[in-house]
């Protein structure tokens, strides 16, 4: 970037080498000499290619700022205006990148850059809060971190619910069956950053199937009945469905599911005894958005939301064993989920993150006309 042969280097790769170099200075806290450094450039704000470091000199400059007034020093830098992006691409490029950083932050523990970083987010309407950063977010569905019964104000969720409730016996005798008879080999890692050897899974369904896991489900008739029984888990968008084990010791997180438009169902098999949240600190549950606590407790549910960010633990001295069960949020509408089934299918891939963003930051109402060769979008 510097040295005497510096203008033999391609421009791309200048700019590749010039990201990394800024990237090193801000993880390693050398933020006055990020600023240093960008400041003789030119970054405009049409320029796509410029948005990691547009953002990374508008976060050096908020916390220069903010040591020397921790109260006020979002309103002392009134030119802390720029767009950092202004296409549906860019901004999911954006909220990537600022996932990336969000991790490498907690790795180097700069708990306040990291919390001066995601409160821009918020301020610059990238994502709903903090806690709740998903690229598809569809704001029209109502955000909840732990939901119960009345919550879901719809009669047969609460039915469907209940009835795996009601049926927790049968069902935990059939998973802790297949467990036993299941060779460990044939376990899947479904967190792969988190605790390799402490978290396992037997996968019924995937994001990408659309039809539960038959093999399984002929060592679990009555668990995969009741499954097919509740349409909003049985064809649940980009959901996923699986007998999850965590061993004593075991920490995930923390995770964040990429959309909204599904809630999360934990019945617990194998759980500690007397494990709640009143008076002693529980021994296994979910922690969501930091501070909301839903404990695992056999023969109970409980219903999450994991768009937000949340973490899992057991400190208990045996195995968790929980059924997880990924259902269609209450508020989606039929005709929401045939749109999206209709991308999915067409595309053959996960989710089309630009047309999810354009559901965020457009109106809610969206029709779809689809092409052999192209997808036409209109928004209303």
């Amino acid at each position: 970037l510097y040295g005497k042969n510096k203008d033999l280097f391609p421009e791309d790769k200048s700019k590749e080498l010039l990201k990394t170099y800024v990237e090193q200075l801000f993880l390693h806290k050398e933020y006055k000499s990020v600023l240093k450094v960008l400041e003789s450039l030119d970054l405009q704000e049409s320029e796509e290619s410029n948005v990691s470091l547009k953002l990374l000199k508008a976060l050096c400059l908020l916390y220069v700022e903010y040591e020397m007034d921790p109260l006020y020093y979002k309103r002392n830098i009134p030119g802390n205006s720029t767009n950092f992006a202004n296409t549906a691409e860019s901004i999911i490029q954006l909220i990537d990148y600022i996932e990336t950083l969000t991790k490498e932050l907690r790795r180097e523990k700069s708990l306040d850059m990291l919390n001066i970083m995601l409160e821009l987010g918020v301020d610059k309407g990238m994502f709903p809060s903090k806690y709740q950063r998903s690229t598809a977010y569809i704001r029209a569905l109502r955000a909840q971190h732990i939901w119960t019964m009345p919550d879901f104000q719809n009669k047969q969720y609460e039915e469907k619910v209940e009835s795996f409730v009601s049926k927790w016996d049968q069902i935990r005798e059939e998973v802790l069956s297949l467990i036993e008879s299941t060779p460990k080999d044939k376990f899947v890692r479904p967190y792969p950053e988190s605790q390799k050897d402490k978290v396992k899974a037997l996968i019924l369904k995937d994001p990408s199937e659309s039809t539960l896991n038959s093999p399984l489900c002929e060592h679990l008739p009555k668990t995969c009945s009741l499954i097919k029984d509740f349409p909003q888990a049985d064809s649940s968008i980009d959901g996923r469905t699986c007998i999850l084990i965590l061993d004593p010791g075991a920490f995930v997180g923390p995770e964040m599911e990429e959309s909204n438009f599904r809630l999360n169902m934990h019945l617990g098999l194998e759980t500690p005894k007397l494990n709640t949240t009143r008076g002693a600190v529980p021994k296994a549950g979910i922690v969501v958005a930091e501070q909301n606590v839903a404990v695992w407790e056999a023969g109970k549910v409980a219903v999450f939301d994991g768009s937000f960010e949340h973490k899992m633990f057991n400190n208990w001295d045996k195995p968790v064993v929980l059924l997880s069960v990924s259902m269609d949020h209450p508020d989606v509408t039929p005709k929401l989920v045939n749109y999206l089934h209709v991308i999915q299918i067409h595309f053959q891939v996960k989710f089309i993150p630009i047309f999810l963003a354009l559901l965020y930051f457009s109106s809610f109402f969206i029709k779809i006309i689809i092409s052999p060769a192209t997808l036409l979008i209109a928004v209303n």
